[in-house]
């Protein structure tokens, strides 16, 4: 066996040993090894960089992860999703209105007065008991747009699954 050979023995070995299961120190010990990437983002519009990506980042300020729209180009600091987010830079973190019961679904006919809008559209809510998002039928008026109604089951993803019912309360 060359040095390469057991350089790549070590590499692949004691990674497996020092984060084994249920190993939190471990989980610690890398949190703060890549404690960079809860920095803010690097974001300014730089030649191919003209994206606008939903992401998330860690708000040192308001101390919660928050969405913003991304360019596309520097990855530091940047998640996919909130609870992402959250595991890395905010443990513990409020799943916010992810955990509030959805608005009322479709039942029969409703009458709005006079000139009040009316919805009747498919969309996702996040089920904080079963961790995942579901989709059902919403009639009424707008919403305001941070309720626990969601347009597409991606953006219902990216915003709260992965949140446990332990955090909501």
């Amino acid at each position: 066996m060359g040095m390469s050979s057991y350089c790549l023995l070590i590499f692949i070995l004691v990674p497996t040993q020092v984060l084994g299961a249920g190993n939190p120190t471990a989980l610690k010990l890398l949190r703060r090894l890549w404690r960079f990437s809860c920095e803010e983002p690097i974001n300014e519009p730089v030649g191919d960089c003209t994206a606008t990506i939903n992401k998330y980042f860690f708000n040192h300020t308001a101390q919660m992860c928050q969405k913003f729209y991304w360019n596309g180009c520097l990855t530091r600091g940047v998640y996919e999703t909130r609870y992402a987010c959250a595991l890395n830079c905010h443990e513990g973190e409020d799943p916010l209105y992810c955990a509030a019961k959805p608005p009322c679904e479709c039942r029969g006919s409703k009458s709005m007065s006079w000139g009040q809008r009316y919805y009747e559209i498919d969309v996702f809510y996040y089920d904080i008991n079963e961790r995942k998002c579901k989709p059902f039928k919403y009639c009424g008026p707008p919403l305001p747009p941070e309720s626990n109604m969601f347009t597409s089951l991606s953006m219902c993803i990216m915003e709260c699954e992965g949140f446990p019912f332990s955090k909501a309360e």
